[in-house]
């Protein structure tokens, strides 16, 4: 099965991706530590293409979520 997995590089993103390769899976990352912004749909979409199942596990960080509460409502 070919996965998506968004906010890949937290720590329930990357052990779940870890598993599901173990698995056997085609697993494809994408989280904001390497580039990739949930908000930018157009991107999302071109990841997405070709997927069988997508896992969201992205958010915003504590830090964003205390200093800038609309955006991570808007993130998340």
């Amino acid at each position: 099965m070919k996965i998506l997995v968004t906010g890949s590089e937290g720590f329930i993103g990357k052990h779940l991706a870890k598993r599901l390769q173990d698995e056997g899976h085609e697993v494809d990352g994408y989280d904001a530590r390497c580039s990739q912004d949930v908000r930018n749909t157009g991107a999302l979409y071109e990841a997405m293409i070709g997927k069988d199942v997508m896992f969201h596990l992205a958010a915003a960080h504590l830090t964003m979520s205390l200093g800038a509460p609309m955006e991570d409502l808007i993130t998340n």
